[in-house]
């Protein structure tokens, strides 16, 4: 079980529902072995119940009870409004549509977005690199990630850094999901506002 991440576990449920899990696994492994002659490793099931939990069931009654998270995956589409000082010391303006995929399991969760033009061409396609789920004590859920962008070189987007921050309310006004970013992108750094509606 070491590639299983607990984190967003319960503690108070996951620990004794694991230690549980791991007793009856134990005496069924010796079960097979003494009236089958099977030989099955009682760490290798284990690992393979909760691998399936964490990838396909984590999310569905009454598995859930033992996560910290709720669901968030899914399609998002958007805007981002940013903002950048230009070489005049001129603060510049403006706005883009975007997309989000989330595709989220019991321990992790990926974020890739694209970012579109004014033709609604792509302008460029961004990767999470380190994700964080923060829990809020109202329940609603903080998504902190760092991301990289790969640019664009027609449209002179130099490939860069950045870190966003979602915020998943309990009760969504209007479906309205708000957030906030900034980036590292060379020559002139930017910063903005984000603005998602769950579409998928």
């Amino acid at each position: 079980m070491a590639d299983i991440n607990f984190k967003y576990y319960k503690a108070e449920l996951a620990i004794p529902i694991i230690g549980i899990t791991c007793y009856v696994l134990i005496k069924l492994s010796h079960i097979l072995v003494h009236e089958y002659q099977i030989a099955i490793s009682a760490f290798a099931l284990a690992s393979l119940f909760f691998n399936f939990i964490n990838k396909y069931l984590w999310k569905y009654f009454p598995f859930k009870l033992l996560f910290k998270i709720r669901d968030i995956s899914g399609i998002y589409t958007g805007t981002i409004n940013f903002e950048y000082w230009d070489n005049y010391n001129t603060k510049q303006t403006g706005s883009k549509k975007i997309e989000k995929i989330i595709t989220q399991t019991g321990n992790s969760i990926v974020i890739n977005t694209t970012t579109f033009n004014e033709e609604t061409k792509v302008s460029s396609v961004s990767e999470s690199k380190v994700e964080h789920i923060d829990i809020e004590r109202d329940g609603s859920v903080k998504l902190i990630y760092n991301y990289f962008n790969r640019g664009n070189n027609e449209l002179q987007l130099t490939p860069h850094y950045g870190t966003e921050i979602l915020h998943f309310k309990n009760e969504l006004k209007n479906g309205i999901i708000n957030g906030e970013y900034f980036t590292d992108r060379q020559p002139r750094q930017t910063r903005g506002k984000i603005e998602l509606i769950k579409t998928a």
